[in-house]
């Protein structure tokens, strides 16, 4: 029976090597062996409900360690799941069976409690016979990041998900030896796969105890997965004259760009293995390259991984020549097609094999990919086209600036730019002023938006939407003249 639910390759693991650890949360580390007996009694617990194959299920659970026995038991009953949050969610995922340890959303329809008595009692019980599911069939459901709207259902079918399984395990390096710390919530593309991709090599998954820093220092991690927001955290809390360790972990960034101070910074205090990586939660990681190289260079990405393939054409779908700018387009193996419910999206979104991750982007001449912004992102500001990310990198370096993130908002006749600000200890308004003229002379000053906090989802990404509709909630509410 092809393994494509991860279950026999946990159970191998487990048999070879039944103390090998295979989570370690808050001091404490979870074996190989007890992990397939978990899952294995969490099966026979669900499997008891009688819910029919292809049933889709949404996993409600505060508890880190049940939620993933809970996801490998609906992979074997062939239950597709998909993670949700918080309750105002569910509207999201459509109509599905709650499984839960907390208060379930209103209006589920039935729901299925469980908790980790849920795995004493399931150890009693008789044991789930596995029957190979269609590689075909819907595993798994994952909510898009949302940046643009209303979070779109990207479906991964079994076998989509054991390619994504093998090529992050040899991307990444997961072996018997890896500590695997992932900073991306379980919703996310990156928290979900990942960890299954560690799983699948063997390694150690490190949660978060009871915070991402502390398991950072606690968990003693080889490998980490992370948001620029996550790496600037570990910056700070190591502190400016720290430097690196003689065993530090290698560290992947992803999510959003990494700006030069902050990579510089990580280097030297962190790791001098830091790499970068892009990709979407329909297409995994596509490229890659390390940090080092990519200083001074705005917007690289790094190269195309072997089992990706990348290519930027105008908006007629055709290839432009070597170092022009386009529309980026990727495929990979185990790259989704469709947006469940959404035929629409689906069409803008996916052409010819290809996904378009709505990126703007060049090729330069040793194959690397540099983006330029997000096509809907991008500004017009009386003919002058502007990337928001490019304004963040610099804004977010002046002095007494805790964080930064340029939008713009459609006018007549042509866009508005603005800036959210987050301001800190010795923040001086003619300093940020000064920086913006030097690093932008041809560009106008921005309005500025005051704020506590920049809006990100749960990949670091600055949900610009959420800020320019701020913006035109607060013009709409100004009494007219």
């Amino acid at each position: 029976m092809l393994d494509n639910s991860l279950f026999r390759t946990i159970a191998f693991h487990a048999s070879v090597a039944p103390n090998r650890v295979a989570i370690f949360a808050g001091g404490a580390e979870i074996s190989y062996a007890r992990f397939r007996d978990d899952i294995d009694a969490v099966t026979c617990v669900l499997a008891a409900e009688k819910l029919d194959a292809g049933t889709r299920v949404a996993i409600l659970v505060d508890k880190r360690y049940l939620n993933w026995t809970i996801v490998f038991a609906c992979m074997r009953l062939q239950l597709p799941s998909v993670h949700i949050d918080e309750a105002r969610e569910f509207a999201d995922v459509g109509d599905c069976v709650v499984i839960t340890d907390t208060e379930p959303p209103a209006g589920a329809a039935k729901v299925i409690r469980v908790s980790q008595a849920s795995i004493r009692q399931g150890a009693e019980m008789v044991r789930h016979k596995d029957v190979a599911p269609d590689p075909e069939a819907l595993c798994r459901v994952i909510l898009s990041s949302g940046t643009t709207g209303v979070p779109k259902k990207i479906p991964l079918t079994y076998e989509e998900f054991r390619q994504r399984c093998l090529n992050v395990a040899v991307t990444y390096q997961f072996d018997s030896s890896a500590r695997f710390l992932c900073a991306m919530g379980a919703g996310t593309v990156g928290g979900f796969i990942f960890p299954c991709a560690a799983w699948t090599g063997g390694a150690c998954l490190v949660m978060r105890a009871p915070e991402l820093v502390e398991a950072y220092r606690t968990g003693r991690p080889t490998i980490v997965l992370a948001a620029p927001t996550f790496l600037e955290k570990l910056v700070e809390a190591a502190g400016e004259s720290a430097t690196a360790p003689p065993d530090a972990p290698t560290l992947y960034v992803g999510g959003s760009m990494l700006r030069d101070s902050l990579n510089e910074a990580a280097r030297k205090r962190l790791s001098p293995a830091l790499f970068v990586a892009y990709g979407s939660t329909e297409a995994t990681t596509v490229t890659m390259a390390p940090a080092a190289a990519i200083m001074n260079r705005p917007g690289c990405v790094g190269f195309a991984l072997p089992y990706a393939e990348i290519q930027i054409v105008d908006k007629d779908h055709q290839p432009v020549a070597q170092g022009t700018e386009g529309i980026v387009r990727v495929r990979s193996e185990g790259m989704a097609d469709e947006y469940l419910g959404d035929a629409e999206a689906t069409s803008r979104a996916f052409h010819d094999g290809w996904f378009y991750p709505g990126d703007m982007g060049r090729i330069d001449r040793l194959g690397a990919l540099h983006l330029t912004g997000r096509a809907d992102e991008i500004a017009n500001l009386a003919g002058l086209k502007l990337s928001p990310e490019r304004i963040d990198a610099v804004m977010r370096d002046v002095p007494g600036v805790k964080d930064a993130a340029a939008f713009s908002v459609p006018g007549d006749p042509h866009d508005e730019l603005w800036l959210a600000l987050v301001e800190g200890e010795g923040f001086e308004g003619a300093v940020l002023r000064a920086r913006y003229v030097q690093a932008f002379p041809r560009q106008p000053f921005p309005k500025l938006m005051r704020l506590e906090s920049i809006p990100r989802n749960a990949m670091g990404k600055v949900r610009r939407l959420a800020l320019r509709e701020a913006v035109k909630k607060t013009q709409a509410n100004k009494p007219h003249a």
